[in-house]
């Protein structure tokens, strides 16, 4: 029976990393989705980390520790907001703000006291009729701020604050005091925060520090990502993750954790793994794609047997194989529902390199002729990665594991359009996949 394995490929650039990454309260919600959980089935998250030698470049990351409200550009005691998500805050000069005081969302304000940004579902209490309500953002307002993040966890208090015995979810109803917009388990006309809005949230300090330069601490893009990962490891539940990086032979990635369950050892290990890595080679981003695509889909190793880092060999692991040993050449799939979604995501800083040496097989596996070259290629290599994009789409649309142990009332997933983004360092560049 046909099982449809839905592929998402997220590639994932620094340049939304370089003033470090957003925290966000709801970075699950990525990679799962009520239907599927219900069936007791965690969708499987693959990260691909760039390890290519232009990683080891510095840039200038914010440095929570610094007060920059010296610059005097943004007023201090403010939160900015806007619905785009960008690390680029809204100039502070319009009326897309509130006071500190009044954001309730503690989400946020941790977020924001490391990130100096952070984005999530989010409401804003509002006072334009009586009863009181919970609406998207009004901008010129300053009305309080809370989010889907502090769903009962936190109540009427400064983000600031620890959470108490307040009570910790937002809803609608009678009464115009501001304490009646919060109630408890049992409360009637709770808000359902699946559909509501998204803002990007920063700090007058962050905004302080974006538009008056400030010096912040520098990085390798390697450390950015490596951070966001780890970041994410800790924080993300309900899914199994894995991890693949870039050979330093200039031939393609390999898998170096097995995607598996979500548990402390496996967040040990997997960032002990990425501690490993340091920068160095080129940027193969469709031949990497293209062992994704045959370790996902239970196909023969192409370049994870003699696959290097550091000048060592380095294999994808035992644990990818059929057995868990290397002496099998096969992958072991871990797309094992008709149910179950599956993402990639990429972390890189940009356009690929050195990165042709799948091109046939793809052209192959997809029945389809790649495009002479992807747009703006480095000039270097001005045909590389001039796969990616169909590959990704053949990914998406293609079943990628055909067998008979599914029974029929589990062929019941279709394919949806997924778009991606390319962003790097300097960069942008979008496909539809």
């Amino acid at each position: 029976m046909n099982r449809f394995a839905r592929i998402l490929s997220t590639l994932l650039g620094c340049a939304a990393l370089l003033a470090g990454a957003p925290a966000q309260a709801d970075d699950s919600e990525v990679f799962t989705n009520t239907a599927f959980l219900a069936t007791g089935v965690r969708p499987n998250v693959l990260f691909i980390i760039d390890t290519s030698g232009s990683m080891d470049t510095k840039v200038n990351v914010y440095d929570e520790t610094v007060d920059y409200t010296g610059a005097g550009i943004c007023p201090k005691d403010r939160i900015y907001w806007q619905t785009a998500d960008s690390s680029v805050p809204p100039d502070c000069k319009g009326n897309q703000w509130v006071s500190t005081d009044n954001n309730r969302c503690r989400a946020a304000a941790l977020g924001m006291a490391t990130s100096g940004w952070w984005r999530g579902r989010t409401q804003m209490l509002n006072k334009s009729t009586s009863p009181s309500y919970w609406s998207n953002a009004v901008a010129g307002k300053d009305w309080k701020l809370e989010c889907s993040g502090d769903n009962n966890v936190h109540g009427d208090l400064k983000g600031t604050d620890a959470p108490g015995g307040e009570n910790k979810r937002a809803r609608n109803g009678t009464g115009n005091s501001d304490s009646d917009r919060w109630g408890n388990s049992g409360s009637s006309q709770q808000i359902d925060w699946s559909t509501k809005q998204r803002l990007s949230l920063y700090s007058s300090n962050y905004a302080n520090w974006y538009y008056g330069l400030g010096t912040g601490i520098g990085k390798t893009r390697l450390d950015v990502v490596r951070d966001v990962a780890k970041t994410m490891i800790d924080n993300l539940e309900g899914v199994n993750l894995g991890l693949m990086r870039y050979s330093t032979t200039a031939e393609g990635g390999m898998v170096r954790y097995p995607v598996s369950e979500l548990t402390a050892t496996s967040r040990t290990a997997m960032k002990a793994e990425l501690d490993s890595y340091v920068a160095d080679g080129y940027t193969p981003l469709s031949e990497t794609m293209f062992e994704a695509n045959q370790y996902l889909s239970g196909k023969k190793v192409a370049y994870g047997n003699a696959s290097r880092a550091g000048g060592i060999l380095s294999p994808s692991v035992a644990a990818s194989r059929v057995g868990g040993t290397l002496l099998n050449d096969t992958y072991d799939s871990p797309m094992d529902f008709s149910c179950q979604n599956t993402y990639i995501v990429y972390l890189t800083d940009g356009l690929p390199t050195e990165d042709n040496s799948a091109d046939t097989a793809i052209e192959a596996l997809a029945g389809a002729k790649c495009p002479a070259q992807i747009d703006n290629p480095d000039p270097s290599f001005p045909t590389s990665g001039r796969c990616l994009e169909t590959l990704t789409g053949y990914m998406h649309n293609t079943d990628l594991r055909s067998d008979d142990t599914m029974s029929s009332k589990e062929l019941y997933i279709h394919s949806k359009e997924v778009h991606a983004s390319t962003l790097s360092f300097g960069s942008a560049r979008s496909l539809t996949i």
